[in-house]
């Protein structure tokens, strides 16, 4: 439960983000539970070697304590989009509900109609089921990279496909 009213800051994301590390981190840890793709440490070169003097770093805050946060760029006419890189494969997006973005859609240029947000992880994301809609758009780019062993490694490569087996081998 959010105690004020949350309030969204645009800055240009290449030239202040490392400001705001510590803070992405938190965030990060608190959302997406410290995923390596939401890292500082793997944002920040995406940032200073990827990002357009257009991409901007959105904060959302409610009085001075920092709440969500979220990197984004221009797209197509009345469209803006996360800050996608072809050299990750989520978008961290960094906020505990979507109903947040609401705010963020008022700051945003007057031309926005749509917020798309690419590359949406579902075990790693506030948006709990695709969605498309006047307000937002979320792509669930692909499930998270994780296996789940039980057992031993000889179970688990037994149950691969033989044809996995075969061009592994």
């Amino acid at each position: 439960m959010l105690v004020g009213s949350p309030t969204w800051e645009l800055i240009h994301a290449r030239e202040n983000f490392h400001m705001y590390r510590s803070i992405w981190d938190e965030l990060n840890q608190k959302y997406l539970s410290s995923h390596p793709l939401g890292d500082s440490c793997f944002v920040e070169p995406l940032i200073d070697h990827f990002a357009k003097d257009n991409d901007i770093l959105a904060l959302m805050s409610v009085g001075s304590e920092h709440r969500g946060m979220l990197l984004l760029g221009p797209g197509r006419l009345g469209t803006v989009v996360s800050f996608c890189p072809s050299q990750t494969e989520i978008c961290p997006v960094l906020i505990s509900s979507v109903e947040n973005l609401q705010g963020l859609l008022n700051e945003l240029p007057f031309s926005t109609m749509l917020l798309e947000l690419y590359r949406q992880d579902p075990d790693y994301s506030a948006f709990p089921k695709p969605s498309s809609d006047l307000i937002h758009e979320i792509d669930y780019h692909a499930n998270t990279v994780c296996i789940d062993i039980k057992g031993d490694f000889s179970s688990y490569w037994e149950a691969r496909s033989s044809k996995l087996r075969k061009n592994i081998g």
